[in-house]
């Protein structure tokens, strides 16, 4: 929720959405997004949305994973501090 909350914030950004579907193809379809965002670990060839998102012009990138970064990571230190 917090990531959303952050990304929802950014100017640049006009939707943002938790979906609990492991297949996000029928979201796409309707919102056809210019550009769709995956995290660094996805291969371009094993994303199955892929198809539908170029389909409707849309663009698919893949966001560079920075190293010692993780927002998990920081939730985790955050909770374990507040927990004390």
């Amino acid at each position: 929720k917090s990531r959303i909350k952050v990304l929802a914030g950014l100017e640049s950004v006009d939707y943002v959405f938790l979906f609990d579907d492991k297949d996000p193809r029928s979201w796409l379809f309707e919102i056809k997004p210019d550009i769709h965002v995956k995290a660094g670990d996805y291969k371009l060839s094993r994303i199955v949305e892929k198809d539908i998102v170029e389909k409707n012009g849309g663009k698919i990138v893949i966001a560079k994973i920075i190293k010692g970064y993780s927002t998990t990571a920081l939730i985790d230190k955050i909770t374990k501090i507040y927990k004390k």
